[in-house]
């Protein structure tokens, strides 16, 4: 703003001085002074949105690939609070409510209340939601398919010192038998054992 002023100030008294030294040229040079300067000042005032807005986008982008990582990574994993995955699941949650849609902020909503009253939760719809966001801002195809964990039965949690925390869950056992499974089919597995 101070350098518009200090501009306009230039121009106000090249024109007096034009003026005074030919006045038959001072209406044209007037108007292509002006044209300039004003084309000059819409494009910076373009130019500077258009990088505020990629820039919030990248930081959009940023944030929602790191909270999508960081959810997955914690799903289907025991609940265990202290521990790293469940931190990781707070500040993704975080994230999201931060830069995420209207449809993903209700989504981490009602994962969140679920999660309160019975103890787990779907993150499904959340997940599938936020890669097919992030793949359609990177121009990249939708996927239909849900969500695959590959949690190894018997891997044991992130640090080694939570595994006292966690009590005797299926962490304990180390049979290492791998296996892809969409979240509903781990939740039956869980269930039957």
């Amino acid at each position: 703003m101070k350098y518009t002023l200090l501009i306009l100030i230039i121009i106000i008294i090249a024109f007096v001085i034009g003026y005074r030294s030919n006045p038959k040229q001072f209406l044209p040079l007037c108007l292509t002074a002006i044209v300039a300067v004003s084309g000059w000042f819409i494009a910076h005032d373009l130019s500077a949105q258009r990088d505020r807005t990629n820039k919030q986008l990248d930081l959009r982008i940023k944030y929602l690939i790191n909270a999508y990582g960081r959810l997955a990574n914690a799903s289907m994993r025991p609940p265990a609070p202290g521990s790293q995955y469940f931190r990781d699941m707070e500040s993704a949650m975080a994230d999201i409510q931060l830069f995420g849609t209207e449809t993903q902020i209700n989504q981490s909503k009602g994962f969140m209340d679920e999660f309160q009253k019975t103890g787990k939760g779907h993150l499904d719809e959340l997940l599938n939601n936020l890669r097919n966001d992030l793949r359609k801002e990177m121009n990249l195809s939708d996927i239909k398919a849900n969500v695959q964990w590959f949690r190894p039965e018997g891997s044991p949690p992130l640090e080694l010192s939570e595994k006292n925390n966690l009590g005797k869950t299926n962490y304990e056992r180390l049979q290492f038998q791998a296996s892809f499974m969409t979240s509903r089919t781990c939740e039956e597995e869980r269930g039957r054992s």
